[in-house]
């Protein structure tokens, strides 16, 4: 049910920005997979589609600059296979795989990360922090940049968004 609700719900080629919430379905439809029909996205955000236990190939999207995913289980295969060419912020849950390929700490305030911490990836650079620490970071400065190695970037929340969809799926939620 969750997919043919998700399938009939593509959105407009012109937007730029995808929230899908509480998805139920085993796999992402179709349209997700089509660069063509998302040629204009700049922000996905996937949260809590605990069913999923692979996602489209985002990396052949040529204009996603910010990718969240939230309560599904990534692997460090995820990031290996998928290239990336736009990809600007990476934000997802830490994992302990995730230790393999990038710093256990955020480098801001020093803290561990612990399972389920909220991370935030600068792609360009890869240096990892506390999605809340890098956030206070980039509203101090007026032209964001990795507290690190000074690589600028965009941040998530300040990019100008044309057009913006949430699907939820939830038996309770609304489409808006």
């Amino acid at each position: 049910m969750h997919e043919l609700v998700l399938e009939k719900s593509q959105p407009h080629e012109d937007i730029e920005s995808l929230t899908i919430k509480g998805y139920g379905g085993k796999n992402f439809p179709l349209w997700l997979t089509d660069s063509n029909s998302l040629s204009s996205i700049v922000s996905i955000c996937l949260k809590q589609c605990t069913q999923c236990s692979s996602l489209p190939p985002f990396g052949q999207l040529p204009s996603l600059k910010h990718l969240e995913i939230e309560g599904l289980d990534l692997g460090v295969e995820f990031y290996s296979k998928d290239p990336f060419q736009t990809l600007e912020t990476l934000t997802t849950e830490w994992s302990p795989g995730w230790s393999k390929w990038m710093d256990e700490y955020c480098a801001i305030c020093l803290d561990s990360f612990v399972d389920g911490s909220k991370v935030r990836m600068l792609v360009k650079c890869k240096h990892v922090f506390d999605a809340y620490c890098v956030d206070v970071w980039v509203q101090m400065l007026r032209h964001p940049c990795c507290p690190i190695c000074k690589q600028p970037f965009v941040p998530p929340t300040t990019h100008k968004v044309r057009g913006s969809r949430a699907i939820r799926t939830s038996a309770h939620a609304s489409s808006s």
